[in-house]
């Protein structure tokens, strides 16, 4: 699987592996690291173009959607960009997951998120990929006080931030296709 770089081995994506291989014992199960905290989808796209040129993925995680809100980028263009990802992944015979923004009180008070969440739920149902509903489900957490990470106090916030990140992986690996109990969205 390929997924993004710089990714402590307790973010959710690797949780995610975690679960998913737990309920598919002798299964050989590798997330491939490839792009940097902080990267734009544009970014993506040119390690898309190389990698799926040169290795075969049957399952690429692509998360996007903060930084393209927080610089301001066209959202037309955000789609188009997230358009050839995705077709560039199905004519490599891999699936895709897009991975939304995290729900922030913070970035939300600052930019507009929701133009980025109705493009990529867009782009994933034209395109026929998974959506990663992130930002519904960390919105839903936060709202309803089970995990609120920028609330967290100091002494606590390591441990919520776990917390998050295997509440995440659970839900991830249940769309990837483990025995966990189903998320609370569809596919």
């Amino acid at each position: 699987m390929l997924g993004p770089v710089g990714l402590p081995r307790d973010a959710f994506t690797y949780r995610a592996i975690d679960f998913l291989a737990a309920s598919h014992p002798g299964t050989k199960i590798t997330l491939v690291p490839r792009t940097a905290r902080g990267a734009l989808a544009t970014d993506m796209l040119a390690t898309l173009q190389n990698e799926l040129a040169a290795h075969q993925y049957p399952l690429v995680f692509w998360q996007a959607g903060s930084v393209e809100a927080l610089r301001s980028i066209p959202v037309d263009d955000f789609r188009r960009t997230l358009s050839e990802g995705a077709k560039l992944v199905r004519e490599a015979h891999g699936s895709l997951i897009l991975i939304d923004a995290q729900y922030s009180r913070l970035m939300n008070s600052k930019v507009d998120v929701a133009p980025y969440e109705s493009v990529m739920r867009e782009v994933a149902l034209a395109s026929g990929v998974t959506l990663f509903p992130r930002f519904d489900l960390t919105r839903e957490w936060v709202n309803s006080s089970r995990i609120d990470l920028e609330r967290a106090s100091q002494g606590e916030r390591q441990k919520t931030a776990d917390h998050l990140n295997e509440c995440l992986g659970k839900a991830l690996a249940t769309i990837m296709g483990s025995d966990t109990d189903p998320p609370p969205f569809s596919k």
